[in-house]
Formats: C-alpha cells, structure tokens, sequence
C-alpha cells in the first residue's frame, strides 16, 4: 500500500464520510482555482494569495507522504502533520473563489498564512518526517512568482529575507545531520525553513501585502538611509533647534551609526502607517522624544491598530528605534522623556 493510501486509509476512521470526500477531493479543487485566477487579466491579490498558500499546503503534505516508504507503516507524525495541514485547503478554496467574485471580501485573519500547527516526531521515526520537511521547503523555494504586478522595494527585500533564511535553516539541518545532531533541532530547522518557504510562496502572489505589519519576517531589513536624509526621522521642531549644531549633529550621526545607516522593516512599516494616520487625523504629533532621533510621540484622537497593536483614544504612542529595539511604546499620558508642544506648537 502507498503511503498516500495508507493514509487516507487511516484518515476515513476519523472523519465523516462528507468530510472525508471533501478532503480527497482538495487537490482537484486547488487546480480548478488556480486555473480560474489565471483567466483573469488582474487576479483579486486575497485570491491569488489564497490559492498560493493552498497550493503551498498541497505541496508539503505530498512531500511529507512522497517521503515515506511503502515497505514501512506510515510514521504517525506525519499522519498527524499532513491531517492538521489538509484540512485547512478546502475553507482556503472555498475563500478563493469568494474573493474573485467578492471586491469587498476580506480573508479571516491575515496574509500571509503562517505554516502551522507543528508536529514533532519526538525522535521517533524522524528520518522520513524529516526527509518529507526538506522536500517541501525545496517545493516551495523553487516556485515561480505568481505576481501580476512589480513587487514593492520593502516586499522585495521581505522576499529576498525569507528565502535566505529557508535556505540558510535548511544548510543547517544539513550540517548537523552528519554530525548527529539534535533530532529536535533538525527537526525545528527543516519546519522553520518550510515554513519560511511557504510564507514566501503567498509573497510571490502579491505585488504589495495585504496587511504591512504582519508580512512574514519582522525582521527583514529595511531601506539604506544616506547621510543626507540623517534627520529624516526627527520632528520638525527638534530639527530647526538642533540641526547644524555640534551636540546635534554629533548626537544624531551616533544614532545612524549604531543602526549602521539602515531602518528595520518593522520601522519602515511603522513610519508608514504613521503617516497614513495623520492623514486620516486619527493621531497628531504631540511633541518629540528627548534623544536621537527626536522622533515625534504621536498623540490619538481615536481608536488606532499600529503594528498589530489596538491603542485607545488619549494615549501616546512610540517607536524606540534605537540600536533596532524596535518597542512600540504606549503612554496615557506621556511618554516618559517626552516633551509635550504647547497648544501653539501642534499643528491641527
């Protein structure tokens, strides 16, 4: 019996009879979606993810049962992973073809879609699970861009980072094998890198995230800052007070040199969403950080969602950019080491 039968063999003492053919029949359905988005001239970005983050789970759940042998039974930990992941695809389809024919749908949740849950082997029969991580992250890796549009330059480099990491978690898997290595911490590896991977499958459908502060790395790296630009983060006021002074201008080159002249990400992400927020008067700048970079400390005027974080009216908000800490900081009221404006210095 091949693995595949083993276990759906297995997986139709678990379920109903409908879930069960809903279930088998899962693939069909993904290609059909697929083949629907690539009628289209301009794909619905939810959609194409969807069906990416789909076809991402049809991808490790055969490569986790191409990975077994049929001589052998089936490694309950497989079982187990391949059944958490394949019952995710049909609500997944089921989305997709909402969001083609839906302009308003949202995705419950956020895009992209992590990887999860994660089933450990608990060192037991962990070669073929293990064997079955490797070739879906290399499944995912070596997939074509889906995109219908140029990616941004913060969603490339996001891109760029994950698929370096995939590939830098899978290197190590593979150096500590030979060397009998945790089997824990091989096994964390390849899923990391699968996971990775499958984050950056749903990337290559979109030309911008859905949702800027939840895109896969929060880590990535963020744009070079020239020295010119070196009081771009800074408040007007602490500009026009310290700018071409010695104290500045020493002050402020220290802070760029401690962040080797680049932003995070996470930074880039939160100064957009800052900006974006001012625009709409949900929040002003209330005063400015006392330190470099002198950055406003933005005051809310109603209910906000910043990096991920829900902040009520009448609050203070931060980043602390230092050094790439990167702390959203949250006063009511005021942030310490702030200095509040007066009336006559905010602007309304």
């Amino acid at each position: 019996m091949s693995p595949e039968d083993a276990f759906f063999a297995h997986l139709g003492h678990d379920l109903s009879s409908d879930e069960f053919d809903r279930l088998r029949a899962a693939v069909t359905h993904v290609n059909d979606l697929e083949s629907a988005l690539a009628g289209q001239d301009v794909a619905a970005v939810q959609a194409s993810a969807i069906a990416a983050a789909a076809r991402g789970l049809v991808l490790v759940t055969s490569s986790l049962l191409g990975a077994c042998s049929p001589e052998d039974d089936l490694p309950t930990a497989t079982y187990l992973q391949v059944k958490a992941l394949l019952v995710q695809i049909p609500p997944l389809v089921d989305a997709g073809w909402q969001a083609i024919g839906n302009p308003r749908f949202r995705a419950r949740g956020t895009l992209p879609l992590p990887l999860e849950p994660r089933m450990s082997t608990h060192s037991r029969r962990a070669p073929a699970f293990h064997r079955g991580l490797e070739a879906a992250a290399r499944a995912l890796l070596a997939q074509p861009s889906r995109a219908t549009a140029p990616a941004s330059e913060a969603l490339e480099r996001e891109r760029s980072a994950l698929r370096a990491r995939a590939e830098e978690r899978l290197a190590t898997a593979a150096a500590w094998a030979p060397l009998g290595g945790k089997t824990d911490d091989i096994e964390l590896a390849l899923f990391g890198a699968a996971a990775d991977a499958f984050v950056l499958a749903q990337l290559h459908a979109l030309a911008e995230p859905v949702d800027p502060t939840t895109v896969g790395l929060a880590d990535a790296p963020g744009r070079e800052v020239r020295e010119d630009d070196r009081w771009s983060l800074s408040h007007e006021k602490a500009v026009a007070m310290l700018r071409d002074t010695p104290h500045g201008e020493d002050q402020i080159r220290s802070f760029w040199q401690r962040k080797s002249w680049r932003i995070t990400g996470r930074e880039e992400r939160y100064l957009a969403q800052c900006q974006e927020l001012v625009s709409h008067g949900a929040i002003r700048a209330y005063g400015h950080w006392a330190g470099p970079p002198y950055d406003p400390v933005f005051h809310t005027i109603e209910p906000i969602r910043i990096l991920d974080v829900a902040v009520e009216p009448e609050h203070e908000v931060r980043l602390e950019m230092d050094e790439n800490r990167d702390e959203l900081l949250i006063g009511a009221p005021h942030l310490r080491g702030c200095r509040p404006l007066s009336l006559s210095e905010i602007e309304h």
